[in-house]
């Protein structure tokens, strides 16, 4: 390549050619590769071979060329760069994450880190393992949720984990080193700034691998990919993997563990997306029971797949089912963390919900008013979350045909959006057009 932006001519002129250790470290600047293929390319493609070019090439040095392209195709495959671009998902360059690897916090077993976290959230970690070593992490998450990515010794991405859980709830990722070296484990938040919260990460396992770990490890990452093809909403594509990492999971840890009860969770809802409501309500009625026993019959976890339960039933019609169950989540949340706890208003949103649903509007106006004070007393009269739990509450009056209040509330969340996310964003025109609809309801035509 011999450009003045390497930091050496890696395919060298001497004796021409490098170790694989030379190729593997110089290959990875982002430089190097993008020369290699900005200047291989347009010799090599056949498009480019026009009759007038071929003219002046000779058959033996075209051929050689196709075999450059070959060994090249090769040393660029073997260091990753078909998947990458030598760039991170959220986009840093692959050398920048290697300095970084050099200066992280090291992770050690039996010493876990608690890093208090407000605003931009980004922090890098690296464990040292060894060939066929068993690596498990955990990171418990209170007030924030993270992404947590794991970096191999080369700097190549191993797994990304974004579980759809809590704020409240752990996340966690596995593997069994293929290599020797120092992996990097990059948290990080998908939010730009994150409000103030902390999490506590740690190393919860470090040993030989054992009979059961490549398989749980497989399952684990047919569990990842199966959430990745949910979140594009590609619902029966991710039904065979969620099957296939449940059954994986169950053989190997018995039906009751709490990862068999992370995927029945995504089980259901897959089922329930793909319209299997009976599935959807034999899954989660499983995992209540299998919360219970796991963690007790009042603890939050419980009143977490409690909702999901009532949401099938609330799918299906039936209200009042549904109504005991988040009227049991709400008691569980009230007696673990107080009334005016921010957790409260996930159960006050969800009864606002289903009675809104089921035609109730004074019952879930109250829920949706409860739930707003609290969010405001709690967050401040300019959340985002404020802002949407006033929303809900003038979807009701619309509903209800109290338009005058309805007006009132959309206009406080459009005053609201315009002061803290201007007026050129989508909620804002969401807000400008549910507006615009009660004052056709009111035969304001004009407005």
């Amino acid at each position: 390549a011999g450009q003045n932006s390497c930091s050496r001519r890696c395919f060298g002129t001497g004796s021409g050619i490098c170790t694989q250790q030379e190729v593997r470290q110089e290959i990875s600047s982002t430089c190097c590769r993008g020369i290699v293929l900005n200047y291989l390319r347009p010799l090599v493609k056949p498009s480019h071979l026009n009759h007038t070019s071929r003219s002046f090439m000779k058959k033996k040095k075209y051929l050689a060329l196709i075999e450059l392209a070959k060994v090249l195709s090769f040393i660029l495959a073997m260091s990753g760069a078909q998947h990458s671009h030598c760039t991170k998902a959220n986009g840093s360059p692959l050398y920048q994450l290697k300095e970084v690897g050099q200066n992280a916090q090291q992770l050690e077993p039996a010493k876990p880190i608690r890093q208090e976290v407000a605003g931009n959230l980004l922090h890098y970690y690296r464990v040292n393992l060894t060939f066929d070593q068993y690596l498990r992490i955990s990171v418990d998450q209170q007030d924030i949720d993270v992404v947590l990515t794991l970096f191999g010794p080369e700097r190549n991405k191993i797994i990304e984990v974004d579980s759809p859980n809590r704020t409240e709830e752990t996340e966690s990722l596995s593997c069994v080193a293929e290599v020797s070296g120092d992996y990097l484990i990059e948290v990080r938040s998908l939010e730009k700034t994150v409000r103030a919260g902390h999490y506590v990460i740690r190393i919860e396992e470090l040993r030989s691998a054992n009979s059961s770990d490549r398989p749980l490890v497989e399952a684990f990452l047919l569990y990842q990919q199966s959430i990745s093809l949910h979140e594009k909403r590609e619902n029966q594509e991710a039904l065979p993997l969620a099957e296939q990492a449940l059954s994986i999971r169950e053989k190997h840890l018995g039906p009751e563990h709490t990862d068999v009860l992370a995927t029945l969770d995504l089980l259901g809802a897959l089922y329930q997306m793909t319209r299997s409501l009976e599935r959807a309500e034999a899954i989660y009625t499983r995992t209540v029971a299998i919360s219970e026993k796991i963690y007790g019959p009042n603890h939050p976890n419980v009143a977490f797949y409690l909702d999901r339960l009532a949401r099938i039933h609330e799918t299906k019609a039936n209200y009042s089912q549904a109504e005991v169950l988040l009227t049991r989540s709400l008691t569980i949340r009230e007696n673990t963390f107080g009334r005016e706890h921010l957790s409260v208003t996930e159960s006050l949103r969800r009864l606002g919900w289903m009675y809104e649903d089921s035609g109730n509007y004074s019952k879930s106006e109250a829920n949706y008013s409860r739930a707003l004070a609290i969010t405001e007393k709690v967050l401040g009269s300019e959340h985002p979350k404020v802002v949407e739990r006033i929303g809900a509450l003038a979807q009701v009056y619309s509903k209800r045909g109290d338009y005058e209040k309805a007006e009132a509330n959309y206009i406080r969340a459009l005053e609201i959006l315009n002061k803290t996310t201007g007026p050129e964003t989508s909620s804002y025109a969401d807000y400008l057009g549910r507006l615009g609809w009660v004052y056709e309801a009111l035969g304001a035509y004009s407005k």
